[in-house]
């Protein structure tokens, strides 16, 4: 509050004449509003516009007073009551009090008594001995080896017992000592009495590679055996490989 007065104060001491002649410029365009105003209704002869000529005078008259009233206030406040101030006094007096600390007397600090604890016996928990069962084993699927007595002379795929149908590949081995060729056979049943050649005999060797196709598509359902027989040189075969399969449509 001190420093908004102090800033008036100064402002009204450096602009005074300033201001005066603003107030003055103002005061004589409302003037020139009032002089033109009473001409206007002087030179008409419609009543709507005395009435509105007469309204803008009232306005300009009213104008007129509030800036004199505030040209008197500044010449009151320039020549009265700003020479009577003192800001200086007015500082120190909004200044506040400072406050005298005094100290206080604590009281004396009290001697704790030193308590000795009592132990106490605690329980020791209870072991308890868990006894784990260990998991079971997975049951290994067993695939039924076929009837092959030469490692040199097997099917190796199919399974025995598979189901097949459609167009299967047969995979397997025939490289005996001697090898002359192989060839491929299917009977109907679990023992078959009569074999049927699958395509054509093989005059090379295979190891561990495909032996031959089998079209199943024309076949009808049930039980087969396949059978691999591989002749040598001399005329002689070893012991054929038999697998039994199922057929499906």
């Amino acid at each position: 509050m001190i420093q908004f007065i102090s800033l008036a104060v100064d402002l009204i001491n450096q602009y005074f004449l300033w201001l005066y002649a603003i107030c003055v410029l103002v005061i004589l365009a409302y003037l020139r509003v009032f002089l033109l105003s009473s001409r206007e209704r002087a030179g008409t002869i419609f009543s709507l516009e005395r009435e509105i000529g007469g309204q803008r005078q009232a306005r300009a008259l009213w104008s007129i007073g509030g800036v004199l009233a505030i040209m008197v206030a500044i010449a009151a406040l320039r020549l009265y009551v700003i020479p009577s101030l003192d800001i200086e006094k007015m500082a120190e007096a909004t200044d506040p009090t400072p406050f005298a600390f005094f100290p206080t007397t604590e009281p004396p600090t009290p001697t704790p008594t030193r308590v000795t604890p009592t132990p106490t016996t605690r329980a020791l928990p209870t072991l308890r001995h868990r006894t784990s069962t260990p998991p079971t084993p997975p049951t290994p699927t067993v695939v039924p080896l076929p009837a092959c007595p030469n490692a040199n002379a097997r099917i190796t795929y199919p399974f025995v017992g598979m189901s097949i149908k459609g167009v299967v590949e047969i995979q397997g081995s025939a490289n005996t000592p001697g090898f002359q060729f192989y060839k491929i056979e299917y009977g109907a049943g679990e023992k078959p009495d009569q074999w049927s050649s699958i395509g054509d005999i093989h005059k090379q060797p295979v190891e561990d590679g495909l032996l031959g196709t089998w079209d199943t598509s024309s076949f009808p359902e049930g039980v087969y055996v396949l059978r691999l027989t591989v002749v040598e040189v001399t005329g002689n075969f070893p012991p054929p490989c038999d697998v039994r399969v199922v057929v499906q449509p």
